[in-house]
């Protein structure tokens, strides 16, 4: 009887610390609450998590988007959409949804961009004359399902790939979820304080694609 042996393997998982700062004047801060009502300190710490967000999605998209096309196997899988159909759009969706299959994995989601969701929606299978039971549409016209899986769409995602994935294709943990320091006095150039207060954000977290083959794509072009 011939013996097997299976190991463990491992990655090195490096932690970052994502940080961005602000200053807001006490000028912005009176004007604000006198004049138009709203709290100028809440809004501007408000944009400020936004934007750390969106850095932080890009970065996990963008390393999901790198893991696909680093393997030979997924190239080949293109669309054109000046010459071809979104039926072969979707075919070659579904050629990347068995690429994960073959290899033992699940694939869990399909990631696009809001542009190409957008093209997408428009397939006539959606309608109710060529409805199929593995797409629908969800209630505000955007693709819900295709090929049996949850389609994700998102600002974040390049507008020149889509990607069928197994959720597991990026691993990501966070150190310190996002935190708010401040406020500090603001100091000018001659040592003499402001009148301003600075606030900056903080999250420490790290992102890594140990099984690249947890993904396929399709280029649109």
């Amino acid at each position: 009887i011939e013996e097997a042996k299976v190991g463990l393997s491992y990655v090195l998982l490096n932690m970052d610390a994502d940080r961005l700062a602000t200053q807001i004047s006490r000028e912005a801060v009176v004007l604000s609450r006198a004049a138009l009502g709203y709290d100028a300190t809440a809004r501007t710490i408000s944009a400020l998590v936004r934007q750390v967000q969106k850095y932080i999605d890009e970065t996990l998209i963008g390393l999901a988007v790198g893991a696909s096309l680093s393997v030979v196997a997924n190239a080949g899988l293109a669309w054109n959409s000046s010459t071809e159909t979104l039926d072969a759009l979707v075919e070659k969706l579904g050629l990347a949804k068995v690429k994960i299959i073959n290899r033992y994995y699940d694939p869990t989601a399909i990631l696009t961009s809001a542009t190409n969701g957008e093209v997408i929606s428009n397939w006539d299978h959606f309608s109710a004359a060529g409805n199929r039971p593995d797409a629908l549409l969800n209630a505000n016209g955007f693709v819900g399902r295709l090929k049996g899986l949850p389609v994700v769409q998102t600002t974040e995602m390049l507008d020149t790939y889509t990607l069928v994935i197994n959720r597991e294709i990026v691993h990501h943990r966070v150190l310190q979820p996002l935190q708010l320091q401040g406020p500090f006095h603001s100091v000018g150039a001659n040592n003499k304080l402001v009148a301003a207060d600075r606030y900056y954000l903080e999250e420490f977290n790290g992102q890594a694609s140990p099984v690249k083959e947890k993904a396929a794509h399709v280029k649109h072009s």
